[in-house]
C-alpha cells in the first residue's frame, strides 16, 4: 500500500504526504470473499479495518434470531475500539456481502506508530474519532428510523388486535341475535284437527329478514303468516322482529286478513324511517270449513298441490307490500283444502336461488319439484323443497333467506 492510494481513502486524505507515507508502512491489505466473516460478535480482536471497496453486512444476535443493523462500504471504519483495548469484545458480526478490499492495522502497529510519531498517531485518532462520530450519527439515524417503524408496526398490531376483539364480540352478538330471532319463531307446529303443518327457514346470513308464524285464534281458527323483510342481515332482522310483534297483536283485534294487514301497515308507516318494506301473506285457516281466507301483500303466489293433480299457482290479483304506501292494495283470496291436498307458502329465497351458471331456480322448477311424488308429512315436504333448491344451487353461495311453510289436509 503506497501513499497515493491512501489519498483516495477519506480517513487518510486529510493527512500530509509524509504522514500518509508513514501510515502506509503499518497498513496491511486484506481481501474477503462473499460470505466470509471479518469480525465475529463476542470475540476479542486487536485489529482495526478500513474498507477500500466492496460491501459488508453488520449483524447482531438477539435472543434466538439475528438482526441486520446496517451495511457498510468504502471508507467505513471497523473494529476501532481494538486500537485502545485489546480485551474489548466485538459487539457485532461483520460479514462480506461482495468481494471486499480493506486495510488492516493491528494494535501493535498502532503502538509502534504512537512511539515513533506521536503527533501522527494523535492526528489519526482525531480523524478516526470524527469518522466514528459520523458513523454513530448515521447509526442513530438508522435506529431512530427503525424505532419509528417499530412504533408504527406496534400501533398497527394494536389496531389489528382491536379489530380481532371487535370481530369476536360481533360474532358473539350475532350468535345471540340468531338465538333471539329464532325465539320469535314457533317452538312447535300448531295442532288443528285435520291438518298437518311444517315450516323451515334458512337465513342467508347469521340473521335474516324472513319469518313465519302460527297464531291460535280460537279452537277452530288458526292464523298463518309468512313474510319477507327487504334487505338482509341485522337491519332486516330488527325490522322482522318489529313486524312479527305487530302482526301478532293485530291478528287478535281484526277478523278479516285484509283488516289485519291494513292495521299493521298503519303502524309500520308511523315508525318506518329507514324506508324498509315487507311482503307478507296472512291468512286464517278454518278447521270447520277446511278453508283458508288470506290476504297477500306483494308476496309470492301460494302453490296448491291437490291429490292426483299437478302443482299449480293459486289465483291472484294485485297486492302491494307493507310499509310503502298509506293505503296499499291487498290481494284477498280464499282456497279450500280438500283431503290430501298440500298448500305451500314460500319466500323469494326459494325461487331466486342461483346456481354456478347464474340461473334462477324459478317458479317452473319449483312447480316441477312439487309435481313429483312428495313425502307424506308437511315437514318432510319442506325439507324436500330445501334439498331440491340446495342441489340446484350447488357450490354457489346462498343468495337470499330461504323460508317455506306447508299445510297438508288429511
Amino acid at each position: 500500500m503506497n501513499e497515493q492510494e491512501l489519498q483516495n481513502i477519506p480517513l487518510f486524505a486529510p493527512l500530509s504526504i509524509e504522514n500518509r507515507q508513514e501510515i502506509a508502512l503499518v497498513l496491511h491489505p486484506k481481501r474477503l470473499s462473499p460470505g466470509e466473516v471479518l469480525i465475529r460478535e463476542g470475540e476479542t480482536g486487536d485489529c482495526v479495518y478500513v474498507i477500500v471497496s466492496g460491501e459488508l453486512e453488520v449483524t447482531q444476535a438477539a435472543d434466538t434470531s439475528t438482526h441486520v443493523l446496517h451495511t457498510v462500504g468504502a471508507g467505513a471504519l471497523l473494529g476501532e475500539m481494538s486500537i485502545f483495548d485489546q480485551a474489548h469484545a466485538r459487539t457485532a458480526t461483520v460479514r462480506a456481502l461482495t468481494d471486499v478490499a480493506l486495510l488492516e492495522m493491528t494494535h501493535d502497529d498502532f503502538e509502534q506508530l504512537l512511539h515513533r510519531r506521536p503527533e501522527l498517531a494523535a492526528e489519526l485518532v482525531r480523524e478516526m474519532s470524527t469518522r466514528l462520530l459520523q458513523s454513530n450519527a448515521s447509526t442513530i439515524q438508522h435506529l431512530t428510523a427503525k424505532n419509528r417503524e417499530l412504533a408504527e408496526a406496534y400501533e398497527a398490531l394494536k389496531a389489528a388486535q382491536a379489530q380481532i376483539i371487535e370481530k369476536e364480540t360481533l360474532e358473539r352478538e350475532l350468535v345471540r341475535a340468531r338465538e333471539i330471532q329464532r325465539s320469535f319463531l314457533p317452538r312447535a307446529m300448531p295442532q288443528l284437527a285435520g291438518f298437518d303443518f311444517g315450516a323451515l327457514m334458512t337465513p342467508a346470513r347469521s340473521v335474516g329478514g324472513d319469518f313465519y308464524d302460527f297464531i291460535q285464534l280460537d279452537e277452530h281458527r288458526l292464523g298463518m303468516v309468512i313474510a319477507d323483510v327487504s334487505g338482509k342481515g341485522m337491519p332486516a332482522a330488527l325490522f322482522m322482529a318489529l313486524t312479527c310483534s305487530m302482526i301478532r297483536a293485530e291478528a287478535h283485534r281484526w277478523k278479516h286478513p285484509v283488516d289485519v294487514l291494513a292495521a299493521v301497515n298503519r303502524q309500520m308507516i308511523e315508525v318506518n324511517q329507514a324506508g324498509m318494506f315487507v311482503t307478507m301473506i296472512y291468512g286464517v285457516l278454518n278447521g270447520s270449513t277446511n278453508q283458508l281466507h288470506y290476504a297477500r301483500a306483494g308476496h309470492n303466489i301460494p302453490i296448491l298441490v291437490e291429490q292426483k293433480a299437478d302443482a299449480r299457482m293459486l289465483d291472484f290479483e294485485k297486492g302491494q307490500a307493507l310499509g310503502l304506501f298509506g293505503n296499499p292494495v291487498f290481494d284477498p283470496q280464499t282456497v279450500e283444502l280438500s283431503p290430501g291436498s298440500l298448500l305451500i307458502l314460500y319466500t323469494d329465497g326459494v325461487t331466486d336461488a342461483i346456481n354456478e351458471e347464474q340461473e334462477d331456480y324459478g317458479e317452473e322448477r319449483l312447480l316441477a319439484s312439487l309435481s313429483a311424488p312428495l313425502p307424506a308429512s308437511a315437514q318432510e315436504a319442506c325439507a324436500y323443497l330445501s334439498a331440491e333448491a340446495a342441489a340446484f344451487q350447488g357450490t354457489a353461495p346462498q343468495f337470499d333467506d330461504f323460508t317455506v311453510v306447508a299445510v297438508r289436509s288429511s
